[in-house]
């Protein structure tokens, strides 16, 4: 079993070392930031249908961010450590999700429950099965 999951590491080390599209994530940081100023500024003035409006907008952006979040949880968004932790942070307020909190849930309930889902019934994670999901599917050997 040990050996079925380094083969799955060792294929999955390229696509953490993929380059990071850094620029990306910060416009898109800025533009959620921006959507969520001119919002509240629009429901101030009395435009509540263009609050309306901008709320999908945010809420879009709101489930991308969720992504960033993610990777940042996992220090995956940024090469540097401090660079994920503030990206994290930063998206987390926007998201109202604090990232200390979402790290703690996902990685110490999620992650934790998954392997031992994954090592009581004997299962181990097979890149090469056939369902349909690829090396992300747990299969029986």
């Amino acid at each position: 079993m040990i050996s079925s999951i380094a083969r799955v590491r060792e294929r999955l080390r390229p696509l953490h070392e993929r380059p990071r599209k850094t620029f990306g994530h910060l416009v898109s940081g800025i533009v959620h930031l921006v959507l969520v100023v001119v919002c509240v500024a629009a429901w101030e003035f009395g435009l509540w249908p263009l609050s309306v409006l901008l709320w999908f907008a945010i809420a879009w952006m709101d489930h991308a961010a969720l992504s960033r979040l993610h990777e940042s949880a996992h220090r995956m968004l940024y090469r540097s450590s401090l660079a994920n932790e503030l990206a994290g942070v930063f998206i987390g307020t926007l998201s109202l999700t604090p990232l200390s909190v979402y790290r703690y849930v996902h990685l110490s309930i999620t992650h934790i429950w998954v392997v031992k889902k994954i090592l009581s019934f004997g299962h181990t994670i097979n890149p090469n099965h056939q369902g349909g999901g690829g090396l992300f599917m747990l299969g029986l050997n």
